[in-house]
């Protein structure tokens, strides 16, 4: 992530940032891995589509794993309605 910030690679700094906030979420640092999925999803990479969609996912992990799953309820319905072909949405 240091290179991609120092170069200013918009999709690497993305991309690390997210998986940095899967390292967080792994390690149990909740708060942490929301502020990186955030600051990634600030990026907005590729207008938006496949950042919107990986913040989503991050959020849920996280929110479940906060034992706030409800919160994230209509974020999940919305993905399945958008993509129904895929599994683990449905």
């Amino acid at each position: 992530r240091a290179l991609a910030d120092h170069h200013g690679h918009p999709y690497w700094q993305w991309a690390g940032r997210t998986w940095e906030a899967l390292g967080h979420l792994i390690d149990g640092d909740l708060d942490r891995a929301e502020a990186e999925a955030t600051a990634a999803a600030a990026l907005q990479v590729g207008g938006g589509g496949e950042t919107g969609a990986c913040f989503g996912v991050n959020l849920v992990a996280i929110r479940c794993l906060q034992g706030r799953a409800p919160e994230v309820v209509d974020l999940v319905a919305r993905a399945v309605e958008a993509f129904p072909h895929v599994p683990c949405y449905r």
